[in-house]
Order: C-alpha cells, then sequence, then structure tokens
C-alpha cells in the first residue's frame, strides 16, 4: 500500500511528474542517497560517433563495419545504429547481402543477422560485449581486456561476434562516444 501510494503521490507531483513501470522502484529510489544521470543531448552534444575500432584476428576496419552493419536495423535506426551506418559511409565499407534479421531485444542485448561475405554464410551478433563475449568465442581474452580499457575511457563498446561453420569469433569491438557539451563544466 505504502508503494502504491508513493507512485500515486510521484504521479501527481508539482513540477516534473514520474511513471513508476514497478511498484519495488519507489522503495529502492528513496534509499538512494545519490542519483548521477545524463540524458542524451541534455549534457552531451547528442553525436554519437565510432571513435574506436578493434579488431581481432583477419578482420579489417571494412570488414569490421560491414559485419556491424548488417546487424543494425535500417527501419528503426537508433543512435548506435546511425554511428555503425556513418562509420561504414566514412570508410567505404560494403553492405553484406543479409538473408535474415533478428531485431535488437531487451533480453538478449543484441541483433543478429546471417549474411553471405564471399560466398560464405556468416551469422553475425552485435550487441552488449559481456554477453556476447561467452565461453569459447575466439579472442575472448584480447577482447575482454580492450572492453575494459575502452570502458575505462568512457566509451560505449559494442561487440560484432561472427560464426561460421560452427566457430565463434569476436571479429571486434566499437567504441563509441558522445562528446560532452562545451558549457558543461569538468
Amino acid at each position: 500500500i505504502a508503494q502504491s501510494y508513493g507512485a500515486l503521490t510521484l504521479s501527481r507531483g508539482k513540477g516534473a511528474r514520474a511513471l513508476v513501470r514497478r511498484l519495488a522502484a519507489v522503495q529502492e529510489f528513496a534509499t538512494m542517497d545519490v542519483l548521477c544521470t545524463d540524458k542524451t543531448g541534455t549534457l552531451t552534444m547528442n553525436e554519437l560517433k565510432a571513435t574506436e575500432l578493434v579488431r581481432y584476428g583477419n578482420t579489417d576496419e571494412k570488414r569490421l563495419l560491414s559485419l556491424a552493419a548488417a546487424g543494425c536495423d535500417e527501419a528503426d535506426r537508433d543512435p548506435i545504429d546511425n554511428a555503425i551506418f556513418l562509420a561504414q559511409s566514412e570508410r567505404g565499407a560494403p553492405t553484406l547481402a543479409r538473408s535474415r534479421f533478428v531485431p535488437f531485444s531487451s533480453e538478449t542485448k543484441r541483433t543478429e543477422a546471417d549474411v553471405i561475405e564471399n560466398g560464405a554464410a556468416l551469422h553475425v551478433a552485435k550487441g552488449l560485449p559481456e554477453l556476447l563475449l561467452t565461453e569459447g568465442v575466439g579472442y575472448r581474452d584480447d577482447a575482454r581486456a580492450d572492453l575494459a580499457r575502452m570502458s575505462a575511457a568512457g566509451l560505449r563498446v559494442v561487440a560484432v561476434v561472427v560464426e561460421q561453420a560452427g566457430k565463434r569469433e569476436c571479429a571486434g569491438l566499437i567504441g563509441l562516444s558522445d562528446p560532452v557539451r562545451k558549457e558543461v563544466p569538468q
């Protein structure tokens, strides 16, 4: 009852109103001492760009961007997809023929696509590195080390994992950044 009353109070508050989607969130919010948040475009320029590409094996920048773009949704271009499409275009990376596409799911934290590259069928997954860099994925240890370094530098990181003939390996990582607005104090 207390959480329901709290949700009702938050929805009718003066100034900004809050929509509570989960009653337990009211109690969790009440236990916070400090809440740090950033709405893209408020503290940042809202110009997400692929600023660092880390490749593994025989993957070059163009191949990494082609594979990543195959895992992007043309119909529902979110900021990450837009940044990948822009990098693909700027570097002249080819578009791969896609035979199947699975859109992003908040449960799996990835998109998936089946593509043809140089006559070979590949399965591509693009998404959250922590969930894609599982046991048995080639270059996993290198990718995890690079992920830690890139995350510490403030980059948002997307992993691209390719599966061919039952063998999975990380093709690379894409580090994305959104510059901080000039008027935001350090």
